[in-house]
């Protein structure tokens, strides 16, 4: 998947990309691992970080 740099991101260019990339990675939220013990995969952990920058857009856009 090639991606284009951007100077700003909007909030419905993050969304399809998080979609993108778990569509495109096949991931499954209902088997992520979580809590002590378990390691998470590198898919797992771009896609919980991807989402942390969704998050974060979408409460810079409401102030």
């Amino acid at each position: 998947m090639k991606l284009e740099k951007r100077e700003a991101y909007p909030i419905d260019y993050v969304s399809e990309l998080l979609e993108m990339y778990r569509k495109g990675t096949s991931l499954d939220e209902s088997t992520f691992a979580s809590g002590c013990g378990h390691r998470k995969s590198i898919q797992q952990k771009q896609y919980q970080e991807m989402q942390g920058y969704l998050e974060h857009l979408k409460t810079m856009g409401a102030i």
